[in-house]
């Protein structure tokens, strides 16, 4: 909506006869209009795809607890599994069997295997949270010279899996390290030489590894660009697809159910001036819980992120700093005559915020840590109104804190932990007491996912940040405090990122210290980072990209049962991405860039985690970005630590928090994807809620 349009809705709902001057963001609208709104779901089709999947489930759990089957085939059937989005329905027979394969395995089995066989069975075991050793890889580096050995360059798949790998490293593991400077350089230059399939798989795989992407999204990747693992196994061909399209149904329906909700609000009237990004968050909502199950979940979730949104654009886009402190007061005491101060846009807002918290407690049925899970989730959204608030306060006062003053409150506005324990609230009787403390004591794992969401932010918003004046970031306040360039603080932080996600592998080992559904929900909300940030900020500017071109739909709804359907399907994918990305990079990326540059600097003087590093050890700006990159990626390795056995929680706990990083990741990686989802979630929405798989 138009910054005039907007300013004189307000002024109309505004008591005072004088509106102060207000910097509105003017954000792009929605792309998706009312679209969701006339959605209808078919039950009869629902209960279709629910019966196909029947016998297929069937004959798949067979194959898994098969004791003919050896183990290298029965590991790439779980691999597959798992990456098709089907780990929750054999999650009791996986570890069954897991647990004999991890106990019979010994170094020297591996002797003869090869790169692709050797990583797959790494990330096997990683992935469901077992201590499998990264030794392994050692045969493969030159022992004389220290360097991998060239000849395993010519095993593409290996190099792809073994790129994966690297990603699910932990502190202390240096051939990981080497392993992912060695595959990612490789594999940049196989690209340019590969064709088909391979092809693909290089291209997705170096865009985002699907250990840090959107589960069902890498899922229908998955079913698309490597048909030959999938068809080996026809009752598992079928059972992916049925399953993508059983839950595109039925997430359709609960986006249908939450756009409703939002449209009936008014708040596009009522609060003009905030971002209209509603598939955009359920999308990120869906990420953490691809059960079935937790529809109620994945609602609850999606509502709490967007109220998350409105606080976002008041406090960062909107309201005076005058008006930030009475709204922060009021957000604080949590009372309705709190209304009575704060100002007459909010007040709708207010008020909607504390009901809806209401009814959550009215709506959802007993058990012994319902009240405990929703105070938890409202306290973690007071602690992030005061750090908005403190935002505000150095922007309007000029002030540059030190990197670790800003981090302080960068952790908390990264809003990774009211997403943490609002994810919680429709989990039903699996969040135990037990559970809901260890959220509350605030673990190393909570932590690693918000150091993920706050420098992947940071590091990826700097350039167009840059052209806004003085802002407050990790980036600048690394520069500052360190005293090195742009360039370094850039790498450094660049570093602490991937450090963090190391942590957060290594919180999902076994033990954990609760169930793996919990726990891969968070780490899912660190994965959603990077779609939404890896290109840019994607909820601001949606427009950029779809998946297929509408005729490119059409042209598929003919193919179906064409002999050569996959094939033709496969060419359709690649033919429409590759030329899309051709004419946009050749034609329009320049002045994209330019508009988001103009928008940010359009805002006014921001604080984050680069500004407050640059300040507090006095560095450079590329100096503090480099170290907040190393901050990530040492807390990606803590997270990978966290996860293997054994864990303090149930995985199914724990899973809900590395999902969240996981979400972080793929929201972040690029840029700030849920202000500009043209780069990221316009494709994942296309894909998982418009393209159906052809069955």
């Amino acid at each position: 909506m138009a910054t005039t349009e907007a300013n004189n809705i307000l002024q109309a709902n505004a008591s005072s006869t004088i509106e102060p001057v207000r910097s509105l963001a003017n954000f792009p609208p929605s792309l998706w209009g009312d679209r969701f709104l006339s959605f209808s779901l078919d039950n009869s089709q629902l209960e279709a795809y629910a019966k196909a999947m029947e016998l297929p489930k069937e004959e798949v759990k067979r194959f898994i607890l098969n004791p003919a089957i050896d183990s290298n085939k029965k590991l790439s059937l779980i691999y597959s599994v798992y990456r098709l989005g089907l780990a929750y329905v054999f999650s009791k027979d996986i570890d069954g069997e897991l647990d004999k394969l991890f106990n019979q395995h010994n170094s020297q089995s591996y002797h003869d295997a090869d790169l692709y066989t050797i990583s797959i069975h790494f990330q096997v075991f990683r992935l469901f949270g077992y201590r499998f050793s990264c030794d392994v890889f050692s045969k493969f580096k030159d022992c004389g010279l220290g360097e991998f050995k060239d000849d395993i360059t010519q095993d593409v798949r290996g190099m792809i899996s073994f790129y994966e790998s690297a990603h699910l490293s932990i502190r202390g593991e240096s051939i990981l390290d080497d392993a992912f400077v060695f595959t990612e350089t490789k594999l940049k230059t196989m690209e340019k030489t590969l064709q088909g399939s391979l092809e693909q798989q290089v291209k997705h795989v170096l865009e985002r590894p699907f250990i840090r992407g959107h589960p069902m999204v890498e899922a229908r990747r998955y079913l698309l660009d490597f048909q030959e693992e999938v068809s080996k196994y026809e009752s598992l061909h079928m059972l992916a697809k049925v399953h993508f399209n059983y839950l595109q149904l039925l997430q359709k329906e609960e986006l249908r159910i939450v756009s409703k909700w939002w449209k009936d609000l008014d708040l596009q009237v009522k609060l003009p001036y905030v971002r209209d990004r509603v598939p955009e968050i359920y999308i990120w909502a869906s990420a953490l819980f691809l059960d079935p199950y937790y529809s109620q979940a994945r609602i609850i979730t999606t509502k709490i992120i967007l109220f998350l949104l409105v606080l976002d654009d008041t406090y960062d886009a909107y309201a005076t700093i005058e008006e930030l402190r009475v709204i922060t007061h009021a957000i604080n005491r949590w009372d309705m005559s709190a209304m009575l101060q704060i100002p007459d846009y909010f007040k709708p807002f207010y008020e909607l915020m504390l009901n809806e918290y209401a009814e959550f407690n009215k709506q959802l049925p007993p058990h012994d840590t319902k009240n405990a899970i929703i105070v938890a989730s409202k306290k973690a959204l007071q602690n992030l109104a005061m750090g908005y608030h403190q935002e505000a306060e150095w922007r309007h006062s000029g002030e540059m804190p030190s990197y670790e003053e800003y981090m302080k409150v960068g952790l908390v506005t990264s809003t990774h932990d009211v997403i943490c324990k609002s994810a919680l609230i429709g989990m039903g009787k699996i969040v135990t007491q037990e559970a809901v403390s260890w959220y509350e004591s605030y673990p190393k794992i909570i932590r690693d996912v918000q150091l993920v969401g706050r420098l992947t932010d940071d590091v990826v918003s700097v350039e167009f940040e840059r052209e806004r004046g003085p802002i407050v970031s990790s980036v600048d306040t690394y520069k500052k405090s360190f005293e090195v360039s742009e360039d370094i603080a850039l790498e450094a932080l660049k570093n602490i990122i991937e450090n963090a996600w190391k942590d957060i592998n290594d919180a999902c080992l076994k033990p954990t210290e609760i169930p793996m559904d919990l726990l891969s929900t968070v780490v899912d909300i660190a994965r959603m980072t990077d779609v939404a940030y890896r290109y840019n900020d994607g909820l601001t500017f949606p427009e950029r990209l779809i998946f297929l071109p509408a005729r490119a739909l059409e042209f598929l709804k003919v193919l179906r049962n064409h002999p050569n359907e996959n094939q033709f399907v496969h060419g359709t994918v690649a033919l429409s991405d590759s030329s899309f990305e051709f004419g946009y990079r050749a034609f329009a990326e320049e002045t994209k860039d330019e508009r988001e540059k103009r928008f940010e600097r359009e805002r006014g003087p921001i604080v984050s985690s680069v500004d407050t590093y640059k300040k507090s050890f006095e560095v450079s700006e590329d100096i503090a970005l480099e170290a907040l990159k190393n901050i990530i990626e040492n807390a990606w390795k803590d997270i990978n630590d966290a996860c293997l056995k054994p864990k303090e929680i149930p995985m199914d706990l724990l899973s809900t928090v590395v999902d969240i990083a996981r979400m972080t990741d793929v929201a972040y990686r690029y840029n700030d994807g849920l202000t500009f989802p043209e780069r990221s979630f316009k494709k994942y929405i296309t894909l998982l809620l418009f393209d159906r798989v052809v069955i």
